[in-house]
């Protein structure tokens, strides 16, 4: 897992450092997906720390209420993810949690979304929208299309189920808008880093206490 990660994080890198060069190169080098800082550091800390609680809060929100369509997840989840987190320590499942957060907003935030982005600003500010009162059209559809392709991007290699797939998209497009809501690529970092973080406990956690009663049962009947 810690390899994938990795190969992610590379290749982002190295679309991202694409981009750099083909931003110099285009006639407008304004992107909003390269947007690092946002608003400070300190607001991209905030805003990323609780971004990162809220999703979680949601996440336990959707637990609580039972529907099948979660419930399936968090089967399917045990099965495939946890038996992998349960063998690592902490500072390994924080080691993955900040590649997994770091590799992949600079593949997806940064590097994918930011070449559709300025293919956007190619196809409308060049195209459609060339007069100079149209240009605030062109940046924000350019930004809203590249932000929605990259969640259905993200959604799809998220897809254990369709139900995870539009709920990775919808995570996909809250991390688009903290790039672009004063956040920057660094506040989504830290909120994508350290949701996996907390959900990677929480996930270890349940499954400990599934265990438990599972054990429980057993000793009751025998």
């Amino acid at each position: 897992m810690a390899a994938f990660q990795s190969a992610i994080l590379v290749l982002g890198i190295t679309l991202g450092v694409g981009l750099q060069y083909a931003q110099v190169a285009a006639p407008r080098e304004t992107l909003e997906s390269v947007n690092w800082w946002g608003n400070g550091p300190v607001f991209a800390v905030a805003i990323g720390v609780g971004l990162a609680l809220g999703m979680l809060g949601t996440m336990y929100w959707l637990k609580r209420m039972g529907w099948a369509w979660f419930l399936e997840i968090e089967t399917i989840l045990d099965q495939l993810l946890v038996p992998s987190l349960r063998r690592c320590g902490l500072w390994q499942l924080l080691v993955l949690a900040l590649l997994a957060g770091v590799g992949e907003e600079l593949l997806f935030r940064w590097a994918i979304q930011g070449w559709l982005e300025l293919l956007g600003h190619w196809l409308l500010a060049d195209r459609v929208f060339a007069h100079d009162p149209f240009l605030i059209v062109s940046d924000s559809l350019a930004y809203v299309g590249a932000a929605t392709i990259t969640a259905v991007l993200f959604g799809l290699c998220h897809a254990v189920t369709r139900a995870y797939w539009v709920l990775a998209a919808v995570m996909g497009l809250i991390f688009s808008l903290v790039v672009v809501g004063g956040g920057g690529l660094v506040g989504a970092i830290i909120a994508h880093g350290l949701y996996d973080f907390l959900a990677f406990l929480w996930l270890c956690q349940g499954s400990g206490e599934k265990r438990g009663a599972g054990a429980e049962n057993e000793f009751s009947v025998g």
